[in-house]
């Protein structure tokens, strides 16, 4: 609609936005951003800090999450090989091998349990230490 022009062959005043200068290229009815008001310092502070312990809170869930769906495979990897074991010492063998792979699962799944929530508390001391 900006070629339309007035009785007077003019282009019409709200389609002269352009013209203002060289390269600018917004017209007028946008909308400018509201002015973001000072915070005082704790607000903000207590904004960071929460956003830190939620995303912390958050990946720590889903690394629960992980660790609840890796046992959960296990189980079933267990009650297949039960069901495929032919005598009492295969499946005695079999199941102390898996029991071993699960230990070793669990110890990581703890490792990186403590990792995560050290890694957390140190940026939290961190930041505010700066």
């Amino acid at each position: 609609m900006a070629g339309a022009l007035c009785a007077d062959h003019r282009p019409p005043p709200w389609a002269r936005w352009h013209e203002k200068g060289a390269g600018e290229t917004r017209p007028p009815f946008v909308l400018k951003k509201p002015e973001m008001k000072k915070q005082d310092r704790s607000t903000s502070r207590f904004a960071i800090d929460l956003d830190r312990v939620l995303g912390g809170v958050v990946l720590m869930a889903l690394h629960e999450i992980d660790s609840l769906h890796g046992l959960g495979v296990a189980a079933g990897e267990r009650l297949r090989v039960a069901r495929a074991a032919r005598s009492v010492p295969q499946l005695l063998r079999e199941q102390r091998r898996l029991l071993l792979r699960t230990r070793r699962r669990m110890a990581e799944n703890r490792m990186i349990r403590r990792q995560l929530w050290t890694g957390l508390l140190q940026d939290l001391r961190s930041d505010r230490a700066a």
